[in-house]
């Protein structure tokens, strides 16, 4: 969904219809924020699904200890993913950048 909203920012920005921008980066992440909601039952319940499909118990209780600690971090990747597209659009122009003209 990230990778779709650039292309769907891209046409709305050439578009001239700015306004879609907020629009689109919005829904993604209330799309992928749902998907990512089946993920996190999964990674929490983690060491209990390879504990039945018969992994060692003390690697199973490892990779859940792991897998419990990753849970937060897929809803900030959400966050991180839109944003990248978002600050892409937003950002000043880099033309001034490439030749060496920049104040920075």
């Amino acid at each position: 969904m990230a990778t779709a909203l650039d292309t769907l920012c891209g046409q709305a920005f050439g578009a001239g219809q700015h306004h879609l921008l907020g629009v689109y980066t919005q829904r993604a992440m209330l799309v992928i924020a749902v998907a990512c909601a089946p993920i996190s039952l999964v990674w929490a319940n983690a060491s209990r699904i390879l504990a039945c499909h018969g992994q060692d118990p003390a690697v199973a209780a490892e990779a859940g200890v792991y897998a419990r600690w990753l849970v937060p971090s897929v809803y900030v990747r959400v966050s991180g993913a839109c944003d990248r597209t978002w600050n892409g659009f937003s950002a000043p122009s880099r033309s001034s950048r490439s030749c060496g003209c920049s104040p920075l």
